[in-house]
Order: structure tokens, then C-alpha cells, then sequence
């Protein structure tokens, strides 16, 4: 359920809230699965955002599905740094996640 404490925030502002909890909406333009780790690059009209996921919680979530994601912003490890994107400094860690429009199966990949 969502308070009046979490922060329902268009992604390149996410960056200002570091370890605090954050509500994100947009869709996901890429996917990364490392097995016991899930990277997805979620996109609004702002920008992107990395959002990170213990293996399980992002189950059947498929490039261009339309998320909501409830989760805390934290600093990227120093290595992890991408200076390419605004936000490349910090990604969410993932609490909860709603599917609000889930994409079809794409043709290619």
C-alpha cells in the first residue's frame, strides 16, 4: 500500500532520494538476468533507471511491460558507475513490483 511517506518520483529525480524508498513507473527497455541477480533498465519520458532484483521477483516480466516499482534508491558501486546515463550513479533495489501492462512476446530480440 502506498503512503504519504514513499515518494512517487519520475526517474531522473531518483537520484536525489539515496536510501530512501521510492515509487517508480515506466517500462522496461532491457533485461539482464544473472541468474540469482535481475537487472532491468526501467524508462519514463525522464530518462532510465537501473532497477535491481533478487531472482524470483521479476518472474515473466518481459521487455516493454509497464511496471510499477516500489524500492530504495542507493549510490552504484564505484565500478558500477555508468557516467553515460543521468542516473548512472545510483540504482533501485526492488521491494515490490506491479505489473500494470505486460507486454506481449516480441517477434525479435
Amino acid at each position: 500500500m502506498i503512503s504519504e511517506k514513499d515518494k512517487n518520483v519520475i526517474l531522473i529525480y531518483a537520484r536525489r532520494y539515496n536510501l530512501e524508498k521510492v515509487i517508480l513507473f515506466g517500462w522496461v527497455s532491457r533485461r539482464r538476468d544473472h541468474g540469482k541477480i535481475v537487472f532491468l533498465d526501467l524508462t519514463d519520458r525522464s530518462g532510465v533507471v537501473q532497477v535491481v532484483g533478487k531472482e524470483g521477483i521479476f518472474d515473466d516480466i518481459k521487455p516493454q511491460s509497464v511496471l510499477m516499482v516500489e524500492g530504495v534508491v542507493r549510490e552504484r558501486p564505484e565500478a558500477m558507475v555508468n557516467a553515460k546515463i543521468e542516473t548512472g550513479k545510483i540504482e533501485v533495489i526492488a521491494e515490490k513490483v506491479r505489473v500494470l501492462g505486460k507486454a506481449q512476446e516480441l517477434p525479435l530480440e
